[in-house]
């Protein structure tokens, strides 16, 4: 089945703004590292409410705090980034990238003594990932060309929609080999107690 006239197009489309990323360094530089930071953030984002559940101390509110905070972190990076006139896009990407790595490093080290205070850990997180998102999504939009525009924004979409899906699959990956393990192990455990308890010499029930 041979492909119609607007699947061709919109591939051709769709090639054509992979052509104009790949030629321009750092858009091409900016979009891995926007793919890779969305592929973080949706990954622990989805995991956070399962550990909160996995937790037997974590009170109820500390969901809503980090969501609080989180928001008030895009708020003010959403001003901060009105007002600072960044020279260049990489510089202001790494830096959002190394918050959100910050952030999420500090939230490991505490969430095992005081589960509260990684609440406090999304304020840094929430206001990093915009220093990744709005510099790199107003630069790609000022460097290319208005024709160009609609195209290369599909790419980079489809990136970053591919990233979820991914985080998404690899979670799911990562349960099932984890239910395979434990299927695998727990009945070798329990043959050989029971096999024990033959050679002691313990009559059987």
């Amino acid at each position: 089945m041979e492909p119609s006239g607007k699947d061709t197009n919109w591939f051709r489309e769709f090639q054509s703004g992979i052509l104009h990323i790949q030629n321009i360094r750092w858009l091409l530089v900016g979009t891995i590292l926007f793919t890779t930071i969305m592929f973080v953030l949706q990954l622990v984002d989805s995991q956070f409410v399962t550990l909160l559940r996995l937790l037997p101390l974590a009170p109820v509110h500390v969901l809503g705090l980090a969501l609080s905070a989180s928001g008030l972190g895009v708020i003010v990076s959403s001003v901060m980034s009105s007002r600072i006139k960044w020279t260049s896009l990489i510089p202001a990407m790494s830096f959002g990238a190394l918050g959100v790595g910050v952030a999420f490093g500090g939230m490991a080290l505490v969430i095992l003594f005081l589960v509260p205070g990684t609440a406090l850990f999304f304020l840094p997180c929430g206001l990093s990932s915009r220093f990744v998102i709005i510099p790199f999504q107003s630069s790609a939009q000022e460097g290319t060309p208005v024709h160009l525009t609609g195209r290369v924004f599909g790419v980079i979409n489809s990136l970053s929609n591919g990233a979820a899906l991914l985080s998404g699959s690899l979670l799911v990956l990562i349960w099932a080999i984890m239910l395979f393990l434990k299927k695998v192990s727990e009945p070798r455990g329990i043959h050989v107690a029971k096999g024990n308890t033959g050679i002691q010499g313990t009559p059987s029930q």
